[in-house]
């Protein structure tokens, strides 16, 4: 009785593995395929958004995927991201977008997906003094883990500007010094939110890619991520 037991248990964990291993393999090989095909003719790209907690990051994020906003977002832990896609001089560019945690004890986590990015978008609040002082902080950080991704200065709540601690002319000439572009968005209101992805697209196709590419060729700087129907996912 005992060695027909053993044998049904061996003959069980035989057909489980076998099973697992041809879902496996069959699971890769899907995977593999859909990957060909969102990367053909796509330009993927990885870009982060990074600055002090509660400056407007994922604001940001959903005003530009989702064209929503609200003022009970919860903040957010570790990263999260998205993906998008926009039409720009006639080629599909396909974003994955990093919505980073601006919480010092997620610092090193945030850091370790510096690198391979692409582009970076480095938020502060125009109402909050302190967000702009720790800029050159996140900045510094992220060139030591990815000195060529293009960086742009955001400053968030352009509609607060009544509450305003950090003056443009300020945020320019400190983006100026550094060799970044520059915009003060509100995504509330929406005021450059899309203007600011489409600015930055435009720096990282101007410096990391070929004027022109073969028609059929794919041009990829991350891990391509299975392509949604919509826009953003």
């Amino acid at each position: 009785m005992l060695l027909m037991t053993i044998y049904l248990v061996l003959f069980v964990d035989f057909i489980f593995f076998f099973i697992s291993e041809s879902s496996i393999e069959k699971y890769i090989k899907k995977s593999n395929i859909l990957n060909k095909l969102n990367s053909r003719d796509v330009i993927l790209l990885k870009v982060l958004l990074i600055g002090d907690i509660s400056v407007g990051k994922t604001s940001l994020l959903l005003r530009y995927c989702d064209s929503t906003f609200s003022t009970t977002y919860i903040t957010t832990i570790g990263v999260d991201f998205k993906v998008a896609t926009m039409k720009r001089n006639g080629r599909t560019i396909k974003m994955q977008i990093w919505d980073t945690a601006g919480s010092e004890r997620f610092r090193s986590i945030v850091n370790s997906y510096y690198k391979a990015s692409n582009g970076c978008f480095l938020v502060y609040d125009i109402t909050d003094a302190t967000s702009f002082n720790n800029v050159m902080m996140w900045y510094t950080a992220l060139k030591e883990e990815c000195p060529e991704c293009e960086v742009m200065l955001i400053g968030s709540k352009s509609d607060l500007s009544y509450r305003r601690c950090v003056q443009t002319q300020t945020a320019m000439e400190f983006a100026k010094q550094h060799q970044m572009s520059f915009l003060e968005t509100s995504a509330k209101e929406g005021s450059n939110v899309t203007l600011m992805f489409q600015q930055l697209v435009d720096l990282m196709l101007k410096n990391k890619i070929p004027p022109s590419p073969d028609k059929n060729s794919s041009i990829s700087f991350s891990k391509p991520l299975t392509e949604s129907k919509n826009s953003c996912c």
